[in-house]
C-alpha cells in the first residue's frame, strides 16, 4: 500500500456502496467520473490493502508490467468475468425494455482501456482497467462534444465570419487552444467525450451495482463447478 494513492486508500477503507467486487487482490468499483455517452463504467484494480511498502511484488503497481503474478492472475480471471457479467446485463435489460426487437438484438459493445504511463493518458499511478459500455450506432462522441462546444463558443462571442460585424473575447483564442487540448486527450485516452461526476444514488447506477454482483457471484460459482468436474 502507498498512503498518497487513492486506489490503496480505497481497498483499505470499508467498501463503497458503488463497489460491484472485491476480493484479496481485485477491486471493481463504478467509475466516480463515469464517460457522459456511456450507461457503464467500469473500473477493476489490482489491490492488497495488507501490504504497506511499495513494489511489484505488494499490491501497489504503477504499470502492468509491475503486477506480480498472483494478482495478475486473478486480475485476468476477474476482468474477463467482469465484461462476459456486463454484457449478460445489458442484453437482459434490453430484451426487457421497451426497445424494437432489432435494438434490443445489437451487439453489446464494451471497450476495455488500460493506460501505463502519463504519455498514454494515465491518470492515477496505480494500475486499473476501465470498462466502458458503448451504445450501438451512437455519433461518436468527440464529433458531438467537439460541434457542441463549437456552437456555444460561437454563441458567447458574436458572428465571426467573412463580412458579419462582432469579435470574439480576449480569452477566446486561450479557451479554444484549451478546448482542443482536452479533445485530443479525451479521443487518445478513451475516444468517448467528455466526462462528469457519478451520481452515486442514481437508480440505474445502483442497479447496476446490484446486478453485477449477482452476476459476477453466479458466473463464478458456474466456474468453480466446470472445475471441479474436470
Amino acid at each position: 500500500m502507498v498512503s498518497s494513492c487513492p486506489f490503496c486508500q480505497l481497498a483499505a477503507t470499508p467498501p463503497p456502496k458503488t463497489t460491484f467486487l472485491r476480493t484479496p487482490h481485485v477491486l471493481g468499483v463504478l467509475d466516480i467520473q463515469p464517460l457522459v455517452a456511456s450507461d457503464a463504467h467500469l473500473l477493476l484494480i489490482p489491490v492488497s490493502p495488507s501490504n504497506t511498502t511499495p513494489g511489484p511484488a505488494t499490491g501497489h503497481a504503477q504499470t502492468l508490467d509491475e503486477v506480480d503474478p498472483l494478482t495478475a492472475r486473478e486480475l485476468g480471471y476477474w476482468l474477463a468475468t467482469t465484461v462476459r457479467a456486463l454484457k449478460t446485463i445489458i442484453t437482459r435489460a434490453r430484451s426487457s425494455s421497451d426497445h424494437s426487437s432489432s435494438a434490443s438484438n445489437d451487439e453489446v459493445a464494451i471497450n476495455v482501456v488500460q493506460n501505463n504511463g502519463a504519455g498514454a493518458g494515465q491518470v492515477v499511478d496505480h494500475v486499473h482497467f476501465h470498462i466502458i459500455l458503448r451504445q450501438s450506432g451512437d455519433v461518436d462522441p468527440r464529433t458531438r462534444f467537439l460541434q457542441d462546444q463549437k456552437n456555444f463558443y460561437n454563441s458567447q462571442s458574436g458572428p465571426t465570419a467573412a463580412g458579419e460585424s462582432g469579435s470574439r473575447s480576449n480569452n477566446g483564442a486561450a479557451d479554444w487552444t484549451q478546448l482542443r487540448n482536452r479533445l485530443s486527450y479525451y479521443a487518445q485516452v478513451y475516444g468517448r467525450g467528455p466526462r462528469t461526476d457519478l451520481d452515486e444514488d442514481a437508480e440505474w447506477n445502483m442497479e447496476l451495482v446490484d446486478a453485477l454482483r449477482q452476476e459476477l457471484t453466479k458466473i463464478h460459482e458456474q466456474n468453480e463447478k466446470a472445475e471441479h468436474k474436470l
